[in-house]
């Protein structure tokens, strides 16, 4: 049975925090005066409030997969025209189709070449590429002594624009290197990880109670005959869930996003054993 990210943390912060807890706090109740079934099922108002409202956008900070995009004349958008203001600047809007549907987040560099052949001093040979030659070229270009002409006077300036700068003419093979957005299941997560992603969440569910609650106990807002000292001393126990989750965050959750984006977790391995010059 195949279950994806968020129904997973789901049954995780099930077994973690008490239910009693989790409807006090999470459920909609049909009027003021019902306290039975709230009308939206908890798990998705958790998934709502906690998963998509605050991880997902976390995560989606963080970037998920490292593509390359080639430069095609047809996304340029009418370039400025006083130079004397802004010389040697283009802007490109990138189409949604060549970014998998996702949105940029960080613009890497722009690259003069082909992302496929090898670099060459008079230009790059133009060819469709196979798996192969994809890989030759990759290991080609890390034994290389020929420096890859780079820049990174780039900048995103709006949804999927993004601004060159310093170029005075446009070579005829270029292509930037982008980081997407994670989508809204985190398609990009695989097995093995998704334990760790679950135990962020329940962090998050956790500081999402702590924050939403703690002044209402203090003022003794609590319904439905749950003893208050049990309730109350619980949820104080969540009291370090905000810095527990933004450490975890830093630490762990931004590796596992590197490290599952295949693209840039081979890069950065193949760029610890280049031999030294």
């Amino acid at each position: 049975m195949h279950m994806n990210v968020w129904d997973y943390c789901i049954n995780k912060v099930r077994a973690e925090i008490p239910n009693e807890i989790l409807t006090q706090v999470f459920s909609v109740k049909n009027n003021t005066f019902d306290n039975g079934p709230g009308i939206v099922s908890i798990d998705e108002r958790i998934k709502q409030l906690v998963f998509y409202n605050q991880m997902l956008v976390d995560y989606q900070l963080i970037g998920s997969t490292e593509i390359t995009i080639a430069v095609d004349s047809r996304y340029m958008e009418t370039p400025y025209t006083d130079d004397r203001i802004y010389p040697y600047i283009q802007v490109y809007r990138i189409p949604t189709a060549v970014t998998q549907n996702k949105i940029i987040v960080t613009v890497k560099n722009f690259t003069i070449g082909s992302p496929w052949t090898p670099t060459m001093p008079f230009g790059s040979m133009n060819y469709e590429p196979s798996a192969l030659a994809r890989s030759s070229k990759a290991l080609l270009e890390s034994h290389g002594t020929i420096p890859i002409s780079k820049t990174a006077y780039t900048e995103l300036v709006g949804p999927n624009t993004i601004l060159l700068r310093s170029i005075n003419i446009m070579p005829v093979v270029s292509y930037f290197v982008v980081i997407l957005a994670a989508d809204d299941q985190l398609s990009n997560i695989t097995a093995p990880n998704m334990d760790m992603i679950s135990e962020h969440a329940i962090l998050g569910v956790k500081r999402y109670i702590y924050v939403n609650r703690i002044i209402a106990m203090g003022n003794a807002e609590i319904r439905g005959g749950y003893d208050l000292g049990v309730f109350k001393s619980t949820i104080g126990e969540y009291s370090d869930a905000s810095e527990l989750y933004k450490t975890m965050l830093k630490e762990k959750i931004k590796k596992i996003f590197f490290m599952n984006d295949r693209t840039r977790f081979a890069n950065h391995l193949r760029s610890m054993i280049i031999p030294k010059q």
